[in-house]
């Protein structure tokens, strides 16, 4: 299916000269509505100033898809509301949607910020393989030891996320962490001298 905008008049938002189309760009999307898939092909026209001086350029906008986007924002909507349900994984859902389970990762993550609970007294770390990307294969995940409940997952173990992120917890909360319960990895075990200086491996 083809999809292109009723032509119109273009003025530049910056010195209100008249524009002119410069061609037109194909645009593939696939668009999925529960059961069904669309194939569209999206016929989006360039506009440049016909002002020298300005040289103000810009495409068509679509208000069910982003400009460098191949997937619509409600289809990203339903993802995040199929991820509400703890029975869905992200291999379930990509299944739904024909796309895969990173896919299907990574736009959860994009819209869904879920706000780490407060750290216990102890604190236990360890890795879970998401492979979200070549560069975000192993998760960290930390859970408070008394009561099982998981605290945060952060993308990825490498230093420079979980520096990142330890950094941006103020130094008074992590002074309330009095143990760190981790397999020997190296990196864990030295969490207690780069961030929770009052605990004990």
């Amino acid at each position: 299916m083809r999809v292109e905008k009723e032509i119109t008049e273009h003025y530049c938002p910056l010195c209100h000269s008249r524009m002119h189309s410069k061609g037109i760009t194909r645009r593939n999307i696939k668009h999925q509505i529960f059961q069904y898939r669309l194939e569209l092909t999206l016929l989006q026209r360039r506009w440049k100033c016909t002002n020298d001086s300005c040289n103000y350029s810009e495409n068509d906008s679509f208000s069910f898809i982003g400009e460098h986007k191949q997937t619509p924002a409600l289809i990203q909507f339903q993802i995040c509301k199929e991820m509400k349900n703890p029975d869905n994984t992200a291999v379930d859902i990509g299944k739904m949607f024909r796309m895969s389970s990173v896919t299907v990762t990574n736009y959860f993550m994009q819209f869904v910020d879920c706000k780490r609970l407060p750290l216990p007294k102890i604190l236990c770390v360890d890795e879970v393989f998401l492979n979200i990307d070549s560069n975000h294969k192993y998760a960290l995940v930390s859970m408070d030891f008394e009561t099982g409940n998981l605290i945060d997952i952060v993308i990825s173990r490498r230093k420079e996320d979980t520096q990142r992120y330890f950094s941006n917890i103020p130094l008074k909360v992590r002074k309330t962490v009095g143990f760190l319960i981790c397999d020997m990895y190296n990196p864990y075990i030295n969490y207690t001298k780069n961030y929770f200086y009052n605990s004990i491996v």
